[in-house]
């Protein structure tokens, strides 16, 4: 009987601190980040006139070097209001807005709406980015502070606002490419060409790789090492400048691809991308690479689609393979299974072939 008493006050202790506004401390729910807040809907329809991807949305370098124009859904805006709209923390609070402090920027007020839903408010992405960043141009940072809509009597007020007047959105900007990805290395196959790389930071959510099989003549040389400096206004003879030193191939030339450069210019030569961001390596195919030979590189990718500068450039060669047959000719022994072997098999079967013709030559002294 007494067991079960106390079993009976355990169990009404445990509902007791499980009951909303009992003296037992409760545990907080975890923070999910600035979500969408307050009476007035707000949704960002495009960037640049074209619709985001589902996800996060990113205000990324392009849109604000091109200065694209940002498009904002409200609804529900109250009636007889202008609108204010900032960037910050907390900019629907008393005081935040009075720029004494760095809590809230203001990005446009006093506009007029001509009605309560499906109102459209364009913002030019580089004042959103200047003014979320607190620099004069597109900067190279990244910001996560909200974005609020303020519906007011007057514009630039800093008194509160009320729920039903206020409308937030988080705000992702992202203006800072990742690091190129180094240690290129090129790879040669029949239609299986390897390409390796190594990403340069961890700012990296894909990579794209670029391939030029046009060549322009030039051989490709190592970017580390520097031309030495021109004989010309020496006041000598007009000899020719000396040849760099360096590693050279004069198989493998761009007129494109330059270590450094930007990915936008040459975005026609594009072969693969939306490879992950754990990639280290793919793999071409002979029509990827379009010839003999091509020059390549390769594009790291962050979440805002930032690019960064063009890798190093390295070569990729079409190597045909040579069968068993062809390399041996006419001299193959009756029977063998492997005319269409290739180098590996080849390698493979040479100590076969050896043991081969010493027994013919055993068999030819005996008879």
């Amino acid at each position: 009987m007494t067991r079960q008493l106390l079993s009976a006050a355990l169990l009404a202790a445990a509902m007791l601190a499980a009951a909303p506004g009992s003296g037992f401390a409760q545990e907080e729910p975890e923070e999910t980040g600035n979500e969408s807040s307050g009476g007035i809907g707000v949704q960002i329809l495009s960037i640049g006139g074209e619709s985001p991807e589902l996800g996060t949305i990113w205000i990324g370098l392009d849109a604000c070097t091109a200065d694209a124009e940002v498009e904002f859904r409200l609804d529900n805006f109250p009636t007889g209001k202008q609108l204010d709209v900032y960037v910050g923390v907390a900019c629907n609070t008393a005081g935040s807005r009075d720029g004494e402090g760095d809590d809230c920027d203001i990005i446009a007020e006093g506009l007029t709406l001509r009605g309560t839903q499906d109102q459209r408010v364009m913002l030019s992405a580089k004042d959103i980015v200047s003014i979320a960043l607190g620099t004069e141009g597109c900067g190279a940072q990244q910001s996560k502070e909200p974005i609020w809509f303020l519906a007011v009597d007057s514009p630039g007020t800093t008194a509160a606002i009320g729920e039903d007047s206020y409308g937030s959105e988080p705000l992702n900007i992202d203006t800072d490419p990742p690091d190129a990805p180094i240690s290129i290395v090129g790879g040669s196959g029949e239609n299986a060409i390897l390409v390796e790389w190594r990403a340069g930071n961890e700012n990296v959510d894909s990579f794209e790789i670029y391939v030029d099989s046009s060549g322009d003549g030039t051989p490709l040389r190592d970017s580390g090492v520097e031309p030495p400096p021109s004989s010309s206004d020496d006041g000598g003879a007009d000899e020719p400048d000396p040849e760099p030193t360096g590693a050279t191939n004069d198989m493998c030339g761009s007129g494109a691809l330059t270590v450094g450069g930007s990915a936008d210019e040459v975005r026609s030569l594009l072969t693969k991308d939306d490879l992950s961001a754990t990639a280290t390596q793919t793999t071409l195919s002979a029509s990827d690479v379009g010839g003999a030979s091509a020059a390549i590189a390769v594009v790291a990718l962050d979440e805002a689609k930032n690019r960064s500068p063009l890798s190093a450039v390295e070569c990729v060669f079409v190597v045909p393979t040579t069968g068993f047959k062809d390399a041996l000719g006419e001299d193959i022994p009756q029977g063998c299974p492997c005319s269409a072997a290739g180098p590996a098999q080849l390698e493979g079967m040479l100590p076969i072939a050896l043991a081969l013709g010493v027994i013919a030559y055993r068999r030819r002294r005996r008879s």
